[in-house]
């Protein structure tokens, strides 16, 4: 995996997790999402990777990698002249000086750079991204402010072309079958037993994998999300066959369409260090989801308490009173 890729990745998505607060939380037997504030570790560390200046050319790395120069050599082209300075400016910091002006073909080349048709949004992103950084820097005499990141991200994103996300939908996938109280006994307590036999409590919490994956810059960190999205797939799988009887069918949908969405949204995460920009809607589907499952989940509750049933700690069915809270 290119180093670039894996800046911008960390760029995109770390400037995502700041503006939308990404927690998993456990609750229960199954893997839900909510949004709480950020702690100031967490704060500190993503803002350290989208700080960072190994060299200490005055190029933050995303920087570096955005003029491809070198993050470890505060000087690319060894004329003595830092890369910050250079760029400062105006000059070329991959040509040796003194005569190194940094020209328009250069900038021209990297702003609109040929489009192949399987192009990704990341790359899209990659060239506005660039043209309002330039426009930044000539604005600010040069030198880009310290808190400039936001705002070139978010304008970048506002260039975008609107993407539609098709829904999870499991309307057509359900077997609707029987209806009244041992119908629906016998039904939450499959439900229970589908979910704790696929439970992900036992799993590394989703969100510190993800928040490492950031910080170390490593694919191989995600690939420890596979044993969630398998858990999910399992889950949704074992749900869709059970019989939902009619009064119940409504919620069994939308559990189902819940859980669908939290793994399809996983599973954009996981493609962090491919399509680095397609994760910023994931990670809304993500945290979307998790109040979908709580929802789907209340009205089954509400269905269960108008048809008066009440499981005991010994049914498998006990489990769902506390999944909608």
């Amino acid at each position: 995996m290119k180093r670039g890729k894996k800046i911008l990745a960390g760029l995109v998505l770390g400037a995502a997790l700041i503006g939308l607060a990404l927690f998993v939380a456990q609750r229960g037997a199954t893997e839900t999402v909510r949004q709480e504030g950020l702690t100031a570790e967490r704060v500190a560390k993503v803002n350290e990777l989208l700080t960072r200046d190994v060299d200490r050319d005055s190029l933050m790395d995303w920087e570096e990698e955005l003029w491809s120069t070198d993050s470890a050599n505060a000087d690319t082209d060894g004329d003595g002249t830092p890369d910050g300075e250079e760029i400062r400016l105006g000059k070329n910091p991959l040509v040796a000086g003194p005569n190194d002006p940094l020209d328009q073909e250069t900038i021209r080349t990297k702003v609109n750079e040929p489009k192949p048709e399987d192009e990704t949004r990341t790359a899209e992103f990659s060239r506005a991204f660039f043209n309002r950084y330039l426009a930044l820097r000539r604005e600010a005499g040069g030198r880009l402010p310290s808190d400039a990141l936001e705002s070139l991200v978010s304008g970048a994103l506002s260039d975008l072309p609107e993407t539609t996300e098709a829904e999870a939908s499991a309307k057509e996938d359900i077997t609707v079958s029987g209806t009244g109280r041992e119908a629906l006994r016998a039904y939450g307590n499959a439900l229970g037993k589908a979910i704790t036999a696929h439970s992900t409590t036992t799993l590394e919490d989703a969100a510190e994998i993800i928040s490492r994956a950031i910080e170390t810059e490593s694919e191989e960190e995600l690939e420890l999300l596979s044993p969630h999205l398998a858990a999910y797939q399992r889950l949704i799988a074992e749900i869709r066959a059970l019989r939902a009887p009619e009064e119940a069918a409504d919620a069994h949908r939308a559990i189902l369409s819940g859980l669908e969405a939290a793994r399809a949204g996983l599973a954009g995460i996981k493609a962090l260090f491919t399509d680095p920009l397609n994760v910023l809607p994931s990670l809304k589907r993500f945290e979307e989801s998790g109040e979908k499952i709580q929802a789907a989940f209340r009205a089954l509750q509400a269905v269960f308490l108008r048809e008066k049933i009440r499981f005991s700690p010994e049914e498998s069915g006990y489990l769902i009173a506390g999944l909608g809270v």
